[in-house]
């Protein structure tokens, strides 16, 4: 069931400002997603981090439920380019 999840996860990428996503799973950590997209500036990564983060959404519940341990397990973390 959680693999036929994934093709959520892009769509609402796309739908939150997300572009060239791409989604991993770990070869030494299976099981392990990791989610990979670029996003226009830190304001658009501020509300996708709270929208996925949050225990009321509908929508992400359905993805927590598939994390051990739940959303407490789910890490989203922004970089920067170093110059």
């Amino acid at each position: 069931m959680k693999w036929q999840l994934l093709p959520d996860l892009k769509r609402n990428t796309d739908e939150h400002g997300g572009r060239e996503y791409k989604i991993y799973e770990g070869t030494d950590q299976p099981n392990l997603i990791v989610e990979e997209f670029l996003i226009a500036d830190i304001g658009r990564y501020q509300m996708i981090k709270t929208e996925r983060l949050n225990p009321d959404s509908p929508f992400w519940n359905k993805h927590h439920e598939h994390i051990v341990g739940g959303a407490n397990k789910l890490h989203i973390w922004a970089f920067k380019t170093l110059k």
